[in-house]
C-alpha cells in the first residue's frame, strides 16, 4: 500500500461555509458565522487531518445529556474564512480503526 494511501479515506462530515465578516474572524470565531447553506459531504481524511493540525477552529460538540462529545468541529488556518467541519466521534473512531487495520503487520 502507498504511503499516502491511508490519507485517501473518506469521511462523512457536514460542512457550514463561513458567512460572516472576514476581518473579524481574526480576532475572534463565532460559530454563528457557520450556519448558513450546511451540507452533508464526503472529506478526504487528508481536509480533516489537516484541519486539526492547521487548525484555527478546533472544538467538541456534545450530544445531549453532555454524556460524551458527539462531533468535533474544525477548519484550518487557511479555509476558516471558507467553511468549517462537523465529524462525528463514530466516523473518526471508524478511521482511526481503518489506519489501524491496513497498517497492522
Amino acid at each position: 500500500m502507498p504511503k499516502l494511501a491511508l490519507l485517501h479515506y473518506d469521511l462523512p462530515a457536514t460542512e457550514y461555509p463561513f458567512d460572516g465578516d472576514e476581518d473579524f474572524i481574526l480576532h475572534k470565531v463565532i460559530a454563528d458565522n457557520y450556519n448558513a447553506g450546511s451540507r452533508n459531504v464526503t472529506v478526504e481524511a487528508k481536509t480533516i487531518c489537516n484541519s486539526i493540525i492547521h487548525s484555527y477552529v478546533w472544538n467538541l460538540a456534545y450530544s445531549e445529556g453532555k454524556i460524551g462529545a458527539a462531533c468535533f468541529l474544525t477548519a484550518s488556518d487557511r479555509e476558516k474564512d471558507k467553511k468549517l467541519y462537523f465529524v462525528t466521534i463514530r466516523d473518526w473512531i471508524g478511521y482511526i480503526n481503518y489506519c489501524k487495520e491496513k497498517c497492522t503487520v
